[in-house]
């Protein structure tokens, strides 16, 4: 899938000196310095497009934008990856719900949604990627969860048994 227009860069002047970025870290739950890399992977989560995006999308993305920027205006490789849920249930229910195919629902909205990124120069994503277009990769994921015995079913609908996982929770501190 493509994202949105890329941009164009200019170089900062020479002799900037940047502080070094401080982040929250969920896990130590402290405000902690990041470590200066080479390379930074950043993986931002995308849409669901199933309406147009808002000031809370807005806010989201440009946060992690400003730190993209701020990365690699300090040299850095910045890996940004991000996805977009082309498939879910408000988008199958809102499609439903309107007489409009799925696919064409989710379409428009990833068009709006690319638009308002372009018209917000925030950097694009090096891979964006939709869940249609990685489905063999979930169902792959799916199934090896399910071998484990880490899984269990609720009708149709599969999902992961927290607890196989000893250490499921700990950065984010949820039970």
């Amino acid at each position: 899938m493509n994202s949105w227009a890329t941009l164009d860069l200019p170089p900062l002047a020479k002799g900037i000196t940047f502080p070094q970025l401080s982040l929250f870290n969920s896990e130590s739950r402290k405000v902690e310095k990041l470590p200066v890399q080479d390379i930074y992977r950043l993986y931002v989560c995308g849409i669901t497009p199933y309406d147009a995006t808002h000031l809370g999308h807005a806010a989201t993305y440009l946060t992690f934008d400003l730190v993209n920027r701020y990365l690699r205006a300090r040299g850095a490789e910045v890996r940004f990856v991000q996805n977009i849920t082309d498939i879910d249930d408000p988008l199958l229910e809102r499609a439903h719900r309107d007489g409009v195919d799925w696919k064409d629902l989710a379409q428009s909205q990833i068009d709006l949604f690319r638009g308002d990124m372009t018209d917000l120069h925030v950097i694009p994503p090096k891979d964006y990627i939709g869940v249609v277009e990685a489905m063999t990769l979930v169902v792959d994921a799916v199934q090896k969860l399910k071998n484990a015995n880490t899984t269990y079913e609720v009708g149709s609908d599969i999902y992961y048994r927290v607890h196989s996982d000893s250490e499921f929770g700990e950065r984010s501190h949820y039970s």
